[in-house]
């Protein structure tokens, strides 16, 4: 798997808006609320298989919202499956 995003790289205060870009250029776009912008902390990695793609996700406290301008904008053609490993506080050290 190759590394999307790693918010260690990205200064605290432009975390959040570098999440948004990240998450929609390597899945779709998607509207986040997260409660703590200073705390937040999060990693992509992702992983090609031909015409499908693995991606593991991590990260703190958030809500996301897929509106139906959101959804339009995206592939017709794409399906997405996902599966929550763990719940987990905090982003792993």
């Amino acid at each position: 798997m190759r590394n999307v995003f790693d918010s260690a790289d990205v200064p605290g205060h432009e975390r959040v808006e570098a999440w948004r870009h990240a998450a929609g250029d390597a899945l779709v776009p998607t509207e986040f609320h997260i409660a703590e912008p200073s705390a937040f902390t999060a990693r992509i990695d992702a992983m090609s298989l031909g015409i499908a793609q693995i991606t593991a996700m991590s990260y703190t406290s958030l809500s996301s919202l897929r509106t139906h301008g959101l959804i339009r904008r995206s592939d017709p053609e794409l399906y997405q499956v996902g599966l929550v490993r763990c719940p987990r506080r905090g982003w792993p050290g």
